[in-house]
């Protein structure tokens, strides 16, 4: 049986789960990268993955390259006095 100090916190109860402030950024970062690194396949493969839906969503798209305009036939006339030397 072990018998715990109350005033000797363990690091387990220094962190409420469900207290998002108590967490901080660079621990946050530090598990994230902890996480691609031990898992880098799966990272790459969600990678791809995304990477083939954006192509494909792409493809996909309803936009034209060239805008079909109407052929605009107007001729411009402006006349001027004739001057004579």
């Amino acid at each position: 049986m072990t018998i715990k100090d109350p005033n000797i916190k363990s690091e387990s109860s220094d962190v409420d789960p469900h207290d998002l402030n108590s967490y901080s950024a660079k621990g946050l970062f530090e598990k994230l990268i902890a996480f691609a690194i031990d898992q880098r396949w799966m990272v790459m493969l969600i990678s791809l993955g995304v990477a083939i839906m954006g192509i494909v969503s792409y493809q996909h798209l309803p936009i034209d390259a060239v805008p079909i305009l109407p052929m605009c036939k107007c001729k411009l006339t402006q006349r001027h006095p004739v001057t004579h030397h």
